[in-house]
């Protein structure tokens, strides 16, 4: 018994020093990205990197960076380091990203990743006059969908009470903008 009870000790010393290191490292590229994205940021001229540095941020809650997605033909591959947001359908998101925000969103429930799915794809002004039953038309919203029914596991119902109480939030939002300016 004290030889398991050892044993168990020992590794749990190894994965809290195995923790330790990775936060490290963790912290160490985080650095990293911020002092690349500040160089590129003082020597953006192109229009792509305008519109990430023009993406919106919310003041709280979690921040989700913009998806360079891509819409792909039915027999069109996956750029590296993308994949499909479903099987069988046309949008591509890059696979960090969507780490990311798995990651970030972890305890919050599948409405609060499909709000996030939304955050990072579209812009508050291009959700303003939506509605959930507009972006399933959509390639994009359609996926989103796909998502929601066979990864998070949601009923048709939910998805459409996220998208619809996100585009709410959005309009919100806009209006407080909008009144104060």
């Amino acid at each position: 018994m004290t030889a398991l009870l050892y044993n168990n000790y020992q590794s749990c010393l190894y994965k809290d020093e195995t923790i330790y290191t990775l936060k490290k490292d963790v912290t160490f590229w985080r650095n990293q990205y911020h002092q690349e994205k500040a160089t590129l940021s003082t020597h953006a001229s192109t229009h792509t990197e305008q519109v990430v540095a023009d993406h919106y941020l919310p003041t709280r809650g979690i921040q989700i960076d913009r998806c360079d997605y891509t819409i792909l033909r039915d027999d069109e591959m996956e750029p590296p380091g993308t994949e499909r947001l479903v099987p069988q359908y046309s949008l591509a998101v890059p696979t960090n990203w969507l780490s990311l925000i798995l990651a970030k969103c972890k305890d919050k429930g599948p409405k609060f990743v499909i709000k996030k799915l939304l955050d990072g794809i579209y812009e508050p002004c291009q959700l303003r006059s939506e509605t959930a039953s507009m972006l399933f038309k959509t390639e994009i919203g359609s996926a989103i969908r796909a998502f929601g029914i066979t990864k998070l596991k949601m009923k048709p119902t939910c998805i459409t009470e996220a998208i619809n109480s996100k585009v709410s939030t959005v309009n919100r939002m806009l209006r407080r903008q909008d009144s104060s300016t």
